[in-house]
């Protein structure tokens, strides 16, 4: 058993701020054209300085206009009257973005967005974070008896609908997938298979940041997920009155805190070791798993490091899983029209391709793919940051 990545994987920040009438007016004829075309329409804000993807509708909370940066950046939410100083931003940042840059390297691009785009920073709110350790457990599987908390905490499983995953001697029957300790705006745990997720979603980056053979299905990272939403922020961060200037910048308590915050939480909520349940809950050993990630949260630089997968190769690896999956709906689509035409297996073997392939031809020169090949392309060179544009 050991840690194989540990990072912040999700932010969400409310920013307190400006944007010029301009870059309003691009988002508002983007967002129209977006409602019209009923996808996302690409898009090169402030004289080019930012691309991005504009959502054809707005965000909870009363944000007019949502555009992302890409894979490798974040997704914005900005209200009609950004030219009036107000928390008039909302920012959530990619996982993908944080695994390949780190936490401070992003916040620093999302400043750098706004201030591209002829905007102001005026103040900068936590609204919630989460601290992953993916750990390398085989043979483990979470026992929601095990765990210790508060009475009147929730405690939540989620049981798996499958029979057997992998051919492991802990998984005889239907087995436990995710145990969720605590509740949302406040502070929760979450214990989770990931490699499942990541197999199921088809999110092979995270098997290359964990340096996990694809094939070896024998393999298992478990997930173990600090989640503070902003409640906890609030009564961690914010509960020093007596300087209201430091009590307000919430990234700069955050530094300074974050560590003790998370430590606490371990704490609060513990997983014993196995055989412990005649001792009364504050005598009981913690398992063997709950020990490495104290150990990891009291020594670790918890925020610091620049990521754990480059973006040239993140966005390479998510280049070619996109690739892989649109081959499988080429040929899923086509085993269907074989049957539709009521092809035989020898009519398959000799015409299907060529069937394939003429429509494709035919396919080429028409405005409609033409025009859906350029949007594509757009697409795709945000959503991976990649500046080697093709010619539509």
């Amino acid at each position: 058993m050991h840690i194989v990545r540990a990072g912040v994987d999700s932010v969400y920040l409310a920013i307190k701020g400006i944007l010029p009438r301009e870059v309003i007016d691009q988002l508002a004829e983007a967002k129209a054209q977006a409602a019209k075309a009923k996808r996302e329409i690409p898009i090169e804000l402030a004289n080019g300085a930012v691309s991005a993807l504009v959502s054809m509708g707005g965000g909870r909370g009363g944000y007019n206009y949502v555009f992302d940066t890409g894979e490798l950046g974040a997704r914005y939410a900005c209200r009609e009257a950004s030219d009036q100083p107000d928390w008039n931003f909302f920012v959530k940042p990619h996982a993908t973005a944080l695994l390949a840059h780190g936490f401070w390297p992003v916040i620093g691009m999302i400043k750098a967005t706004v201030v591209a785009l002829g905007g102001q920073i005026m103040q900068i709110s936590l609204n919630r974070i989460d601290y992953a350790i993916d750990v390398r457990a085989d043979d483990f599987t979470p026992d929601l008896d095990r765990f210790i908390a508060h009475p009147r905490t929730t405690r939540r499983p989620h049981v798996s609908e499958k029979d057997i995953f992998y051919p492991s001697p802990l998984y005889t029957g239907r087995g436990i997938e995710t145990v969720t300790i605590g509740k949302m705006p406040g502070k929760q745990i979450t214990i989770y298979d990931k490699t499942l997720e990541a197999r199921s979603k088809r999110n092979f980056h995270w098997l290359e940041a964990w340096d996990l053979d694809r094939n070896d299905k024998f393999a298992k990272i478990w997930r173990v997920e600090l989640r503070f939403g902003r409640d906890a922020i609030k009564a961690n961060l914010r509960n020093d009155d007596s300087d209201s200037t430091r009590k307000n910048d919430d990234l700069t308590q955050l530094r300074q805190n974050f560590s003790s915050m998370t430590i606490k939480l371990i704490n609060k909520i513990r997983y014993a070791a196995p055989d412990q349940s005649h001792k009364p809950a504050p005598r009981r050993a913690v398992d063997p798993l709950w020990a490495l990630i104290e150990d990891h949260l009291k020594t670790a630089d918890l925020l610091g490091g620049v990521g754990d997968l480059s973006p040239t190769q993140l966005a390479t690896t998510t280049r070619d899983m996109k690739i892989e999956m649109y081959k499988k709906l080429i040929i899923g689509n086509a085993a269907p029209l074989a049957a539709l035409m009521e092809l035989d297996d020898q009519k398959i073997e000799d015409n299907l391709p060529n069937i394939v392939a003429r429509a494709i031809d035919d396919a080429l020169p028409t405005p409609s793919f033409r025009r859906n090949l350029h949007h594509a392309r757009e697409r795709h060179r945000i959503n991976l940051n990649d500046e080697n544009e093709g010619d539509a």
